[in-house]
């Protein structure tokens, strides 16, 4: 697949990025090639998305944000979700200083408790396409 779509649920501050055809809605092309030739990451400059982004979580732009994706399956199709939620915060200028969210210093990952209910995903609960974030 050369396409992806991204879909944001502000309330529950959830990504999720799910191939898709080139004709779809708000497809995004996020790959080089295909058919026979090899496919290859392609660069995207997102500084509007990323500053929706930004404003929704209320995050400050002067630092850097990283998040991890995790595969997940919904009726079948494979996606990857981002709990925009879980971050890890990037501080100062060349040499950064790195900050984890509080409740994350006493885990490795979610508390198994809460980590099937954490992951569950609904599209059809809330999900908005990248031109309404």
């Amino acid at each position: 697949m050369t396409h992806i779509q991204i879909l944001i649920h502000p309330e529950q501050r959830r990504l999720i990025i799910r191939p898709c055809l080139p004709d779809a809605p708000d497809s995004l092309r996020w790959a080089k090639g295909g058919g026979e030739k090899e496919l290859s990451n392609r660069d995207m400059l997102c500084r509007i998305f990323a500053a929706k982004v930004f404003d929704l979580m209320k995050w400050d732009s002067e630092y850097r944000y990283k998040m991890l994706g995790r595969p997940a399956v919904y009726q079948e199709e494979m996606l990857f979700l981002f709990k925009l939620t879980d971050f890890e915060l990037f501080m100062g200028g060349k040499k950064r200083r790195s900050y984890l969210p509080g409740e994350w210093r006493d885990y490795f990952g979610a508390p198994v408790e809460s980590h099937e209910e954490q992951y569950k995903i609904d599209l059809a609960d809330g999900y908005i396409t990248t031109d309404r974030v």
